[in-house]
């Protein structure tokens, strides 16, 4: 009867191994170090030995049972094909599987292994009559010779299939005594020479197969053996191909998974012996083994250029990389990284994040507490430098497999962006300068003008009653538009408080109703029960007066204006819609000075847009068909606190700037 046995420390796992190969014979479930006990007991027909091995060495298992018994198949199965599975396969390991598992892998690994097995124990009853059916049969001496030497062609030459495949084309030759060897393995759709000997150098250069080529079409079809002798019909481009290789037989190299990774093309032998069944049969085994190489290999050469192409991403990205893994712990750190936080990433990795920092271990930690952050700035203790960082949780089964954070030194671009707000600032008052000179040479060019008519006329009351009135408005004036630039001028345009909108707004129509009345114009006022925002009842007011303002200016005579008052989510939205046509809405609305429209209005809407920001919203001014809106949008209660606390962090933490 077949005996399997599944050498694991995981029961669970065990337990499933040994449902899934129930109707592969009698399945025995041991502990790693109780192995070789268990074999000398009974000679299994394959083991499947788990590397994941806490209470010894697994290596050092698979070593003393193959010593025990060298036809053994074992099986090792790896959490990644690594320095600890190439070790398996150079001590005489069968096959590698990588988990998790995968049913059809192993299916597929242990039919190739109970295979092998009756392969071997069949060829060793063949050279040992008497010990037929014995615990352990030892193969003939040609035949482990044989086998040693692929094992030791594999195991110096992998991953490298060209110098793997001559080697061993090589030993065939030598061994068995094939005339021609030819072997192919695909590469970009096609199937193309890989090694070869006993063929012409010239024929090798130019063979190459298509998947419609016949031959390549044929086997993939029947994923069998391909023997000249054997098959009939077959389509004269096959034979002439074989012809072309000096070829009698074609054996598959079959993938795993399906599809087929190439084909060994076999002549006869040089000393004109008739290859027997028993050739057949041992390459037949070799190529399945020839395909799970060349498939570990692929698998290989592919995690090393991934690999390497990571870290070339990692050396060269601008911005400096940092990942842990589920503990905190430092897996990687890219010579960016190593610069801006001034850590060497040797004597980080391995050790906790807070290697790198307090700042970075607090972002991470986060993040690994499911927290992740998304453009956030603060000032890097150790440097000085204003970082923009970004984290990111790696998912894993059983939660977070680790965590990643991306950042970026930004002090240059905040130097720069200071630099640019001070320019602009300065700009912005020049500009204002100038058109305040004007705004304010037209009221006092009229007091100038009355005041030097003053002393002819002084006995004329008429005179006096009008220039009192005149040189009152314009001094009204004066004052309005220097009250305006104190405000601009101010930086603190909030204090604590809060601000009921609904109750603002009533008391503002009734206010400006009157104002509004005497130019034709309608104000409609729908308001709605909202919650409150913190901050200022006394500068809000004033920021909706002076978008009532514009809006007086822009409609003229005989128009309306609508206040509507709403609520979506978590903000307080209040839009201000107003059928006037006299000004357009373009970028230079909010600017210092627009020359479409009076200074006193320019600076308004100035200081509408700040108060409001100033409160944690935001302000836009869309035109409109009929008409033109301006939507304030403003965050109500918890919301707004949190934003104010959020602020007040970020300024503490923000790096003090000097003008010169």
């Amino acid at each position: 009867m077949t005996c399997l046995i599944v050498a694991t420390e995981d029961r669970a796992a065990g337990s499933r191994l040994a449902g899934l190969l129930e109707h592969c014979g009698f399945v025995e479930q041991v502990e790693p170090a109780a192995l070789l006990q268990a074999v000398h007991c009974r000679r299994p027909s394959l083991i499947l030995l788990d590397s994941r091995c806490r209470s010894g060495d697994c290596l050092g298992v698979l070593r003393a049972v193959l010593s025990a018994d060298p036809t053994l198949t074992v099986v090792w199965m790896s959490g990644a094909f690594d320095r600890s599975a190439q070790e398996a396969v150079d001590a005489g390991a069968y096959d590698v599987i990588l988990l998790p598992l995968d049913p059809q892998r192993i299916l597929l690994a242990v039919r190739r292994g109970l295979e092998r097995d009756r392969l071997l124990r069949g060829r060793c009853d063949a050279y040992h009559p008497d010990r037929a059916g014995s615990a352990a049969p030892a193969p003939a001496k040609a035949d482990s010779t044989v086998y040693q030497q692929l094992a030791g062609c594999i195991a110096r030459w992998f991953p490298d299939l060209g110098r793997l495949g001559e080697e061993v084309l090589r030993v065939l030759r030598e061994q068995v005594r094939f005339g021609a060897l030819m072997l192919f393995c695909s590469s970009e759709g096609r199937f193309v020479p890989l090694a070869s000997l006993g063929v012409d150098e010239s024929v090798g250069t130019r063979l190459g197969f298509g998947p419609d080529h016949p031959l390549a079409a044929w086997l993939l079809r029947h994923r069998r053996l391909l023997r000249l002798s054997g098959e009939i019909r077959l389509p004269q481009d096959i034979h002439d191909a074989l012809s072309l290789m000096r070829a009698e037989m074609v054996f598959p190299l079959a993938a795993q998974k399906g599809g087929l990774l190439g084909f060994l093309a076999v002549g006869a032998k040089v000393t004109g012996a008739e290859t027997t069944q028993t050739d057949i049969d041992d390459l037949s085994m070799l190529c399945d083994y020839l395909a799970i190489v060349f498939e570990n290999a692929r698998l290989y050469n592919e995690i090393a250029f991934e690999r390497e192409f990571q870290n070339a991403v990692f050396a060269n990205i601008p911005s400096g990389v940092a990942g842990v893994d589920r503990q905190g712990n430092v897996l990687l750190l890219n010579p960016v990284a190593e610069r801006l936080l001034d850590v060497a990433a040797r004597e980080a990795r391995g050790r906790p994040v807070e290697t790198l920092g307090s700042q970075i271990a607090d972002y991470l930690r986060r993040t690994l507490a499911a927290e992740p952050f998304v453009r956030e700035e603060f000032v890097y203790a150790p440097t000085g430098a204003v970082l923009g960082i970004s984290t990111a949780r790696i998912a894993g089964s059983g939660g977070p497999a680790g965590a990643v954070a991306v950042f970026q030194d930004l002090t240059r671009l905040k130097e720069l962006e200071r630099r640019e707000r001070e320019t602009q600032r300065i700009e912005a008052w020049s500009v204002l300068a100038s058109y305040l000179a004007h705004a304010l040479k037209n009221p006092l060019v009229a007091i100038k003008s009355f005041a030097h008519l003053l002393p002819s006329r002084f006995n004329d009351e008429e005179f006096r009653v009008s220039f009192s009135r005149i040189v009152q408005q314009e001094v009204e004036r004066i004052d309005e538009i220097v009250g305006k630039i104190v405000a601009l001028a101010e930086t603190n345009l909030r204090s604590q408080g809060v601000v009921e909108m609904d109750r603002l707004v009533e008391n503002l129509a009734q206010k400006w109703k009157g104002r509004l009345a005497e130019r034709d114009i309608v104000l409609e006022v729908s308001v709605c029960h909202c919650p409150p925002v913190a901050g200022d009842a006394v500068r809000m007011l004033e920021a909706v007066e002076y978008l009532l303002e514009f809006s007086k200016e822009d409609v003229g005579r005989a128009g309306s204006i609508e206040i509507r008052l709403s609520v979506d989510a978590d903000l307080v939205r209040l839009t201000v819609a107003e059928s006037g046509s006299r000004f357009v809405v373009d970028a230079g609305l909010f600017s210092p000075y627009s020359a479409e429209m009076p200074v006193s209005l320019s600076i308004g809407l100035i200081l509408a847009r700040k108060i409001v920001e100033a409160h944690g919203g935001k302000i836009s001014a869309e035109q409109e068909r009929d008409g033109k809106r301006f939507v304030c949008e403003m965050p109500a209660g918890q919301e707004m606190m949190r934003r104010l606390a959020e602020e007040r962090k970020r300024g503490e933490g923000a790096p003090k700037q000097t003008g010169g």
